[in-house]
């Protein structure tokens, strides 16, 4: 979103894109539609968008867990939204309102990977569950203040925290992390679908949009949203971003956030590499 901002304020010619290959995306869920504008922003450079690769990796596997090949682009799945949520089941569909993931590429060589339910049974293909890992390039654990932790359970299996799934391919998909899950009549709501509706409000700074998971754990659970405006001293904006958050947010996932807080640049907290803090996030909406 950054880099796509950049280029299209970046005059012609400024930079010479053509010779870039690979161009990888991580870090956080993939947003398809950011890679997409990064595609566009970066055409007028020479920018081939086939070299524009969305990846997964974490630093307990020595970074990277799947890779996909050269020269294939962004190559998005679609599943059916209500089953996804309801069932935990990500199957394709072809309706105007199919979700679009972004797959993530294989495996790389040496790392195995599953996909278990909460009782840590194995899942089928498309079953969505919690990725687990395993080979020889994953940490078998941390260093704390209470001396070591260890990361892989008896068989050698690390649980990534991620919520996601396997393709008939082998492709990984990454929906979002466990713990920020929010669970409302038996559906499961990914805190990223919330965030890219909200960030869609006119005045709302891109990549500043959060959603929090309230309730945790409780028979019903709900949540709010925080974005951030450069209009936050103005009541009637501040108004506006609030109504428009929750119609878009409600349009998004079918349920209204319990409060929507309209704050001021640099108010949401975010980690070094640029990650929301979701769970930090919750002082900001109390």
């Amino acid at each position: 979103s950054l880099l796509a901002r950049r280029l299209k304020q970046a005059e012609d010619g400024a930079v010479d894109l053509s010779t870039v290959r690979y161009m990888w995306n991580g870090a956080e869920p993939v947003d398809p539609e950011t890679m997409t504008k990064l595609a566009e922003a970066g055409a007028r450079f020479g920018l081939n968008p086939s070299a524009l690769a969305p990846v997964y990796g974490m630093a307990e596997t020595t970074l990277a867990v799947s890779i996909p090949d050269p020269d294939q682009g962004q190559v998005l799945d679609l599943v059916d939204p209500d089953l996804l949520e309801a069932m935990q089941r990500a199957v394709p569909s072809s309706k105007p309102n199919a979700r679009a993931l972004a797959t993530l590429g294989k495996m790389v060589p040496n790392l195995e990977g599953r996909v278990v339910d909460s009782e840590g049974e194995l899942l089928p293909t498309r079953g969505v569950g919690i990725i687990e890992v395993r080979g020889k390039a994953v940490t078998p654990g941390y260093i704390t203040v209470d001396g070591h932790k260890p990361a892989q359970d008896a068989d050698g299996w690390l649980n990534t925290g991620d919520v996601g799934y396997f393709t008939e391919e082998g492709l990984v998909v990454v929906c979002g992390r466990v713990k920020d899950v929010i669970i409302m009549g038996g559906r499961n709501i990914y805190p990223t679908d919330i965030e890219r509706a909200a960030g869609t409000v006119a005045g709302v700074r891109p990549g500043n949009a959060v959603a929090v998971r309230l309730d945790a754990g409780q028979k019903r659970e709900s949540f709010a949203v925080a974005v951030e405006t450069n209009d936050y001293q103005d009541p009637e904006v501040v108004k506006r971003i609030e109504h428009e958050v929750v119609h878009a947010v409600f349009s998004e996932v079918g349920v209204r956030p319990r409060t929507v807080a309209v704050l001021g640049p640099g108010s949401i907290p975010k980690t070094s590499s640029g990650k929301l803090r979701r769970a930090t996030s919750a002082n900001l909406v109390h």
